[in-house]
């Protein structure tokens, strides 16, 4: 019986990462403490040949095409603050904003990944993008809580509308 659940394991890790190539990701805003250094999204494919992505506002508006293959990933930096697309401002916190986020798109799988670093260099965050395969209705946050009475901690769910609809959250 052992074996039998361990085979059954060994078939279904392979779809669990094949999860994180997509033909389009979704990047909502984030929010970090005043201490956040750069920001940059690390793309990359399986791909030998070239593929084009396109980077667009949520509105739809092009923002810039990028071209990468299997050799030739791409970085596409940001800045260091939090005026930046994907960063937000303690007063945006707990509101819809349309003028936040990204939304990348090919014709091939491809992969995305949102890095930032803290501006002392101590500390760095890498966060994962889902496109069609992680639609849904229900979400668990991934993390822990954190507190501390003499520090400011972080802790932030953030997630991106593709339609126009009534957004419930609970049991937080």
């Amino acid at each position: 019986m052992t074996r039998f659940f361990f085979v059954l394991l060994l078939g279904y890790l392979p779809s669990i990462a094949l999860c994180q190539l997509d033909t389009v990701h979704y990047f909502p805003p984030f929010f970090a403490n005043e201490a956040q250094g750069e920001q940059f999204i690390f793309l990359s494919t399986p791909s030998v040949q070239a593929i084009n992505i396109e980077i667009r506002t949520p509105q739809g508006n092009l923002i810039r095409n990028v071209s990468i293959s299997n050799a030739n990933p791409d970085y596409i930096y940001f800045g260091n603050d939090d005026l930046t697309r994907l960063m937000i401002q303690p007063t945006q916190l707990g509101v819809a904003l349309n003028t936040k986020g990204l939304v990348l798109r090919s014709d091939r799988e491809f992969y995305c990944n949102y890095r930032i670093t803290s501006n002392d260099g101590f500390h760095s965050g890498s966060i994962t993008c889902k496109g069609e395969v992680a639609k849904g209705r229900i979400f668990r946050p991934g993390h822990m809580i954190t507190s501390n009475a003499f520090i400011q901690k972080s802790n932030t769910v953030s997630m991106m509308a593709l339609e126009d609809a009534t957004v419930t959250i609970s049991n937080l």
